[in-house]
């Protein structure tokens, strides 16, 4: 027994006091993996998570940890979830915090500047890019996929065969049903029209002609690299307490913080008046692009 099928009898154990539900779908194009999605009741909200595998229960325990990311963010009136990990092991889901802001930081400056992505490799259902990320010691990866409606997926890791293997999974589970939706497309402004926005928002504005129009000369034709200078150790991490009943769980939730960091804005343009290094980039470079699907994972 693992610590992540511990956590799922803890799930199902708690089932009725947490409103606990489970279930695993057929990925068509990854043979022996499913995605497995469960939720659980914060107050009025359905708080969903999701993880690829080929084991039910631990790939459950996984999303289920999601799922405790998101009460911790709903809980603490968190309006995004850029830089929190959640984890057993409260060093690990620092380190995974960090490197969400480092992914997410790269991913941006790349695209704002336009700059020319190194192609990594290149397969019949995507193609996969190297950011630039200001940490050499990780490796991060954007994968864009050959659908009709693009998904872009984003991952860091200790090196690039697994980042590229996670870009990849999270590509193929979310495109197979982004290809399966009917979902019409959402413009910037309409996006931001709406208050309580969900996954299917995020993909909404991924179709749209200004989303595609932002992207469509990058990255294989961008610009040469820009430097940057070396980050300064200024990252600082604190815990978000769990409410209970999801307290009993054992998992810990970390929110990093770096601020020389770009990470995606979630909230209303019109709510863009700080001067952060991420306000500045967006009123050069426009709201339309800033305003980037989820997930990034």
């Amino acid at each position: 027994m693992t610590k992540l099928h511990d956590l799922f009898l803890w799930a199902v154990s708690h089932r009725e006091e947490l409103g606990f539900l489970h279930s695993k779908q057929k990925i068509q194009k990854l043979q022996d993996y499913h995605l497995s999605s469960v939720s659980m009741k914060f107050g009025e909200k359905e708080v969903p998570g999701n993880s690829i595998g080929k084991d039910h229960v631990i790939s459950s325990g996984i999303a289920i940890a999601e799922s405790l990311e998101r009460v911790a963010m709903y809980s603490h009136k968190i309006k995004h979830s850029n830089g929190l990990a959640a984890h057993f092991d409260i060093e690990i889901a620092k380190e995974n915090a960090r490197r969400e802001l480092l992914e997410r930081d790269a991913f941006l400056w790349a695209l704002h500047w336009k700059q020319k992505l190194p192609k990594i490799l290149n397969e019949n259902e995507a193609h996969f890019f190297e950011l630039p990320l200001r940490d050499s010691s990780l490796k991060g990866v954007l994968c864009i996929s050959n659908d009709k409606k693009p998904v872009y997926t984003l991952a860091v890791n200790s090196t690039l065969e697994e980042a590229i293997h996670k870009t990849y999974l999270d590509s193929v589970t979310f495109s197979e049903y982004v290809q399966k939706s009917d979902l019409p497309s959402m413009t910037p402004q309409e996006f931001d029209r709406t208050e309580e926005r969900s996954i299917l928002h995020h993909a909404q504005l991924a179709f749209s002609s200004e989303y595609q129009n932002a992207l469509s000369s990058w990255p294989l034709q961008g610009e040469e690299k820009r430097s940057r200078p070396a980050l300064k150790d200024l990252f600082t991490y604190r815990e978000l307490e769990l409410p209970s009943p999801f307290k009993s769980s054992g998992i810990h939730v970390i929110q990093a913080h770096h601020p020389e960091l770009l990470n995606f804005y979630v909230g209303p343009v019109r709510e863009l008046t700080v001067q952060t290094a991420y306000s500045t980039l967006a009123k050069e470079f426009g709201a339309a692009v800033f305003l980037m699907p989820h997930p990034f994972n």
